[in-house]
C-alpha cells in the first residue's frame, strides 16, 4: 500500500481536531491495530500525527503570545502611480510601485488576559470565592424555616423604619 498525500493531509487535520488513533483508524475504515501498523511502516503518516498534535498547539501558543504582547513583521505597500508608463526598454509596467514596509500590532489585552487566566488560574481568574473564618460558608447553615423568619424579620424592620420617617416627616 502506498499512502498518498491526500491522505497524510487529511490525517494531520483529523489529529488538530483531537481524535485518537482508533478514531482515526475508524474515520477510514480500518482496524486500529492496522492503523497502528501504517503509523510504523510509514513515517510520514506518523509525523503527521506529531504535527497535528504537537506542533499545532505550539503554533496557536506562539501566536496567541504575539498577539497578547504586540508584534511586527515586513510586509510590500502596493501604489499605483498614474504619471508614470511603461519602460521603455523592457515594457516593464511602471505605473504598480511596491515599497517594503514593516506592519506594526499593538498588544491585545484580551489575549494577555487569556493568556495569564489559563497559565496561571489561582492568580488569575475572574472568580472569587468569599469563605468564612476557616474556610467556612459565610453565612451559617439554616432550614427554610430559619430563613424565613430571619426574612420576616428584616421586612418588618424595613417597615418600622419606614414609618418612623412617615411620622418624622408629617411632624
Amino acid at each position: 500500500m502506498q499512502l498518498d498525500q491526500n491522505f497524510i493531509d487529511q490525517t494531520k487535520r483529523l489529529a488538530m481536531l483531537r481524535m485518537d488513533n482508533d478514531e482515526i483508524a475508524a474515520f477510514y475504515e480500518v482496524q486500529p491495530d492496522t492503523f497502528k501498523t501504517w503509523i510504523s511502516k510509514y513515517p510520514p503518516l506518523k509525523q503527521a500525527l506529531i504535527d497535528g498534535r504537537v506542533n499545532v498547539n505550539a503554533e496557536v501558543a506562539e501566536s496567541m503570545y504575539k498577539t497578547a504582547n504586540g508584534y511586527e513583521h515586513p510586509d510590500v505597500k502596493v501604489f499605483f502611480d498614474k504619471d508614470a508608463g511603461l519602460d521603455p526598454e523592457t515594457g516593464v509596467d511602471l505605473r504598480i510601485v511596491t515599497v517594503p514596509i514593516t506592519k506594526h500590532y499593538t498588544p491585545d489585552t484580551n489575549a494577555g488576559k487569556f493568556l495569564l487566566k489559563n497559565a496561571f488560574p489561582g492568580k488569575f481568574s475572574d472568580r472569587q470565592e468569599f469563605t468564612g473564618a476557616g474556610g467556612k460558608p459565610l453565612l451559617p447553615e439554616m432550614t427554610d424555616l430559619e430563613r424565613a423568619r430571619r426574612l420576616a424579620f428584616l421586612l418588618a424592620a424595613g417597615d418600622h423604619a419606614l414609618k418612623e420617617q412617615d411620622d418624622a416627616a408629617d411632624a
